[in-house]
């Protein structure tokens, strides 16, 4: 199993060339789950959700393909404002959404968190490595 994992956690480091602070946490965050899988201590699966998908300049050659994948996604069910993270374990679920110490939640993302108290889902915003650690463990998902 954790040839499996290796490989399905396995990534290319970012060499985008913008980059804000919520990506660089993301970064983080990113690596420090792939750890705790590797290491036993995160007893849930996860994955990101792939908002930026779409988020391609208007000038960029590859602008229509970005678009078409964009909408291809929202039409399979991407919801806009959802988590950056969701985590499934045996007997909890949960969204992560990662902001930058000054970040805030946009309209979509205020009313995906009503949603997520409406139907009892756990939702949390971290502002650090530290806090989605806090969370996770609380959670239960994390050791």
């Amino acid at each position: 199993m954790i040839a499996t994992l290796r490989r399905l956690l396995a990534f290319e480091p970012f060499r985008g060339r913008t980059r804000g602070p919520e990506d660089d946490l993301a970064l983080v965050v990113g690596s420090a789950l792939r750890g705790w899988v590797l290491e036993g201590k995160l007893h849930a699966t996860f994955t990101c959700v792939p908002h930026e998908v779409g988020a391609v300049s208007r000038k960029s050659p590859a602008f229509r393909t970005a678009q078409a994948r964009y909408a291809k996604n929202i039409a399979a069910g991407l919801i806009a404002g959802s988590g950056d993270y969701v985590f499934v374990g045996e007997d909890a679920a949960g969204w992560i959404e990662l902001k930058s110490s000054t970040g805030s939640l946009s309209p979509d993302q205020r009313d995906f968190r009503e949603w997520c108290g409406f139907v009892g889902a756990r939702y949390a915003v971290c502002r650090s490595l530290d806090e989605v650690q806090a969370i996770l463990r609380g959670w239960g998902m994390l050791a």
